[in-house]
């Protein structure tokens, strides 16, 4: 996953599954002690090469349930990103040094 600011509060979120999704993100700061952002995402873009058939199940899932989450944060011990609405999505990342 990469996240690319474009400006203050919006950002791009790029995933490489079997194809490239990509969707427009607006974060705002809620301030609470929760540490909970409101979180906006735009409609997700696919290149629509057709992989695997498990791969294309979850890029359906993500095409279908990202624009659906509302809240989003970062854990401070295990470094994950974490979206939720209706479902939870957690995304975890190897740290690797460049």
């Amino acid at each position: 996953m990469v996240i690319r600011s474009q400006s203050e509060s919006r950002y791009m979120i790029s995933l490489r599954i079997g194809n490239s999704l990509r969707a427009d993100m607006k974060v705002t700061n809620n301030n609470n002690s929760g540490g909970h952002d409101t979180v906006h995402f735009g409609d997700v873009m696919s290149t629509m090469m057709m992989p695997p058939e498990n791969i294309f199940k979850l890029e359906q899932f993500l095409t279908a349930n990202l624009p659906k989450m509302n809240e989003i944060y970062l854990t401070d011990q295990d470094d994950k990103l974490i979206v939720e609405g209706p479902t939870r999505l957690v995304f975890t990342r190897e740290l690797t040094k460049e």
